[in-house]
């Protein structure tokens, strides 16, 4: 009887630990997915994650390239107006000192030649130049130059196709010229450094900046009421 006791007795502990093995088993299992469901779905989930940004960026990279093409296509068009906008100021610029060239003919009582400006001494930059009209064009010595603002000279030295002008800012230029609101009379005396200053003034305390001046009139060589300055 003892002997079958303890052979009962036996297997009942084989028993237990069959079940206890596998319940220890069981659990060790389910701790080993859970550890590997945690390692690998970050990187899965990265994995997908690079996948879909890969996947982004291919499908734009033809919307960039042609947001790229389309911002080459405006800064060129930009760069276009803008020159025609320069074109065009330009035009008006010339075309209302033509205008103003033309009004000035017209109230011209002498003959006049229309002419430009094709040379400049670098040293006397201010004081003397050169334009594209000469003896065989009609123009003469002693012939003044004038722009649409006024008084600019008078033709020093005169070639075949081209003539000097000395202007009113040369050191050797003496112009008689009026104050008109002061009423007074006046040489204008070109100073040599871009200046010209009014000597030799008749009623010099009624002058006063802001004032025109214009020529006199008095000699030969200037007409009077040509604008000189203010």
């Amino acid at each position: 009887m003892n002997r079958n006791k303890d052979k009962t007795k036996k297997y009942a502990i084989i028993a237990i630990s069959i079940i206890m093995a596998a319940i220890i088993a069981s659990i060790f299992a389910n701790q080993i997915r859970t550890a590997r469901s945690a390692c690998l779905s970050p990187a899965e989930k990265a994995t997908a994650g690079t996948g879909k940004s890969i996947s982004s960026c291919a499908k734009s990279i033809p919307e960039l390239l042609s947001a790229a093409e389309d911002n080459k296509k405006l800064k060129a068009e930009n760069e276009r107006l803008k020159r025609e906008i320069t074109d065009l100021k330009i035009c008006r610029s010339e075309n209302i000192k033509l205008r103003a060239l033309l009004e000035l003919k017209k109230k011209s009582q002498q003959k006049s030649i229309a002419a430009e400006i094709c040379g400049r001494d670098s040293e006397s930059w201010f004081f003397r130049f050169e334009i594209n009209k000469g003896s065989k064009d009609g123009v003469k010595k002693q012939m003044i130059a004038m722009s649409d603002k006024g008084l600019v000279g008078k033709v020093t030295a005169v070639y075949p196709r081209t003539s000097l002008v000395r202007t009113i800012l040369h050191k050797n230029s003496m112009i008689p010229a009026y104050a008109v609101e002061a009423g007074a009379f006046a040489m204008l005396s070109g100073e040599g450094g871009g200046k010209a200053v009014l000597r030799y003034i008749y009623n010099s305390s009624l002058i006063d900046s802001g004032q025109l001046v214009v020529t006199s009139g008095l000699g030969d060589i200037y007409p009077r009421g040509i604008p000189i300055g203010i």
